[in-house]
């Protein structure tokens, strides 16, 4: 009986040390979009920028109009600067489309790799993701 108390003693402890320590290991990342604002009017080509709490991290922009389903990946942005700020040139339509409409942004750091013009029929459910920006090209 003596052994099994010891067994047991060592395995819950062995659990909260995994348990906890593991959970400390597992760094939090976050990300934002800081320009262009919800609401705000933007161009056909528009610099967006944001932060990152881990300036190693593989930052993508998406951006998809209200109208339509996908998103299009945006110019992969450079590497993060040392104080996580990032921006990248995004587009929202072109010369014939997208004139008067409502597009949402939204930044993402995903493992995987994505490539500039890419589509995706969802934000991928598996990543670190900024609260979506609504915009409207005017310009």
């Amino acid at each position: 009986m003596r052994g099994m108390r010891k067994v047991c003693v060592f395995c819950t402890a062995l659990f909260a040390v995994l348990l906890l320590g593991g959970a400390s290991r597992t760094p939090t990342i976050s990300i934002q979009i800081e320009s262009p604002a919800t609401g705000t009017e933007v161009a056909m080509e528009t610099v967006v920028k944001g932060r990152v709490s881990d300036p190693k991290a593989n930052v993508f922009v998406l951006v998809h109009p209200l109208r339509a389903k996908p998103w299009w990946v945006q110019r992969i942005p450079a590497p993060a600067n040392r104080d996580g700020s990032w921006q990248t040139l995004c587009y929202f339509g072109d010369a014939t489309a997208g004139l008067d409409e409502e597009f949402q942004i939204v930044a993402i750091v995903s493992p995987r790799k994505l490539k500039e013009r890419q589509t995706l029929n969802e934000v991928p459910k598996d990543v670190v993701r900024s609260e979506v920006v609504t915009v409207k090209r005017t310009r």
